[in-house]
């Protein structure tokens, strides 16, 4: 199984994703840390206590737990990171690797159909291709051995009229060249096949 190496745009994603978040905090910090602090110290100080003491108090309950609960947020967010970007861009690159294939020849080549709606469909679209083209391919193998059956036999049976005439075996009368004559025909039409589907309007 390859391991997952992030980089090209799991990269961007993993970024962006943990700009969000690390904004997302410093937000939220900022009015713990701040407007939260006012509130506790007046409280406290309603409760007797002096600013100094507040102060501590604030830093070693609600400064605490705030601290510990970002480095919590990080870690996880990095995770969360990671994994989307993973589910984003590992079918881009199955993808690749299925195109890689098919441009060297492997037909059978296709891209699993997975990940968000967009690039399912790009994946649909692209097996779709590839379906065609496979059979454009069978198509041109099953064209390549008709053709060369269809010549095959002619260019034999000429080869044979041909050493019998050479050796004497054949006598060159009219029937012999009639039947070399349509030994011929046999042969221009195969050869103009591709000719004929070439110029033919699409």
């Amino acid at each position: 199984m390859r391991r997952f190496i992030p980089r090209g745009i799991a990269v961007r994603v993993a970024l962006a994703c943990l700009f969000v978040v690390a904004l997302a905090m410093a937000i939220i910090g900022t009015g713990v840390l701040s407007v939260a602090r006012g509130q506790f110290a007046q409280l406290m100080m309603k409760q007797g206590a002096s600013s100094s003491e507040a102060n501590a108090m604030f830093q070693q309950t609600v400064s605490g737990v705030f601290g510990a609960a970002v480095v919590v947020a990080a870690l996880l967010s990095v995770i969360v990171a990671l994994l989307l970007a993973r589910y984003l861009t590992r079918p881009l690159e199955e993808m690749a690797d299925a195109a890689s294939r098919l441009a060297r020849g492997d037909y059978r080549a296709r891209a699993q159909e997975q990940g968000p709606v967009e690039t399912r469909s790009l994946a649909h679209a692209f097996n779709a291709m590839a379906d065609s083209l496979q059979s454009q391919e069978q198509a041109r193998r099953d064209f390549v051995a008709g053709a060369a059956h269809e010549l095959l036999t002619p260019l034999t049976n000429l080869q044979g009229y041909l050493e019998g005439l050479r050796d004497g075996v054949v006598a060159p009368s009219d029937a012999t060249f009639a039947s070399l004559q349509e030994e011929t025909d046999q042969l221009v039409r195969p050869a103009c096949a591709p000719r004929d589907l070439a110029d033919a309007p699409r």
